[in-house]
């Protein structure tokens, strides 16, 4: 007995339009080293701001886990399950349209919804402290309360 496969058709993901602008000088050798060795940067289209054309920058999530990795001093391995377990969690908060008050992101409220045939949209407003405290103040002001 011989099973066939066959293959679904690729689907093609939009590409990212990628951040190129031309090195034009190093002042310090801490310049050259965050030059060759930082992340890809890989940006949205650019929007306008003041008239003048702004690239916004995506954080995507291997990023993010480097990043928690570097402000934790946790393994990446677990760094993963948890940012995981996190973002589904407040995705599904977000989808039943619960207000989330997390310190010191901030508190997030859904002003609108639209549900599509493949997605669900949600227009979201996050309100900020502007004296936002590092999270290493945080965890620190919580140890010696113990």
């Amino acid at each position: 007995m011989t099973l066939k496969t066959t293959k679904s058709p690729a689907v093609k993901k939009p590409k990212a339009v990628k951040k190129t602008e031309p090195v034009t000088e190093i002042s310090s050798q801490t310049d050259a080293a965050a030059v060759t060795e930082g992340p890809e940067q890989v940006a949205e289209p650019a929007s306008l701001v003041d008239g003048t054309a702004q690239i916004i920058p995506i954080v995507r999530r291997k990023e993010m886990v480097e990043r928690i990795v570097a402000r934790a001093g946790l393994k990446p391995n677990a760094v993963k399950h948890v940012l995981d377990a996190v973002l589904h969690e407040l995705g599904d908060a977000l989808s039943r349209e619960e207000t989330l008050a997390l310190p010191p992101f901030g508190k997030v409220t859904v002003n609108r919804r639209k549900e599509t045939e493949n997605a669900e949209i949600l227009i979201c407003k996050i309100r900020r402290n502007k004296a936002v405290t590092s999270a290493s103040e945080i965890v620190g002001s919580t140890d010696e309360a113990d």
